[in-house]
């Protein structure tokens, strides 16, 4: 939204309680101390981790969609700085390598993407477990607070906490389920009847009688 002037948007103002992670190691949001969850795109990442710290005091600019408790931000304000969402710069982003990991614990929070849609959990020990975009209804109603969730997946590690991008999700270990959050098709094979020729031999004129 980086072509939106945030001086016309409405104003969140709070306290960081703490930052929210993808699974490549970027801040991609952050929670207030009165609850509120904001969004804001991973290309911030370097700039609010500069800034910004837990306990700041901060003004959000951004618009809230219409299904969930969740501010998408397009700029963010501390004393004396201010950062806009000027549009994505892939170049200058850090991706940390992602290993295999897996946690559990009980469900403090679901998180939300910018357009309100459910997609992960904040668990009690401080892990972020997100899912894909394409992940199923059957995923998302377990992402209910005070639940219990475990994952396993790929993501990062860091001195703050773990954020997984769950590959399998279920309320225990023993229960875990793929999310199919990638939809795929499955490959026909190469002697299949309905494949048709690329170049179909020319029917023979028919010859009146």
């Amino acid at each position: 939204m980086h072509w939106i002037d945030p001086a016309q948007l409405p104003q969140t103002k709070g306290v960081v309680e703490r930052f929210l992670l993808n699974p490549h190691g970027e801040l991609d949001g952050l929670i207030l101390h009165d609850g509120t969850e904001v969004h804001f795109p991973p290309h911030l990442s370097e700039a609010v981790g500069k800034v910004l710290r837990p306990g700041a005091d901060v003004i959000v600019y951004g618009l809230r969609p219409r299904r969930a408790p969740v501010v998408a931000a397009v700029a963010l304000e501390v004393t004396g700085h201010t950062i806009v969402d000027d549009g994505p710069n892939d170049d200058a982003r850090t991706k940390l390598p992602r290993t295999q990991l897996e946690a559990s614990g009980a469900i403090v929070r679901a998180l939300h993407g910018p357009k309100g849609e459910t997609r992960g959990a904040l668990l009690d020990d401080g892990t972020i477990v997100r899912i894909g975009k394409h992940a199923g209804s059957d995923v998302t109603r377990l992402l209910i607070a005070g639940k219990p969730l475990a994952a396993r997946g790929e993501g990062v590690a860091m001195p703050d906490g773990q954020c997984i991008e769950a590959h399998f999700i279920g309320t225990s270990m023993e229960s875990l389920q793929r999310t199919n959050d990638r939809p795929h098709k499955e490959p026909k094979p190469k002697d299949s009847k309905d494949k048709k020729p690329k170049h179909p031999e020319p029917k023979s004129p028919k010859h009146a009688t």
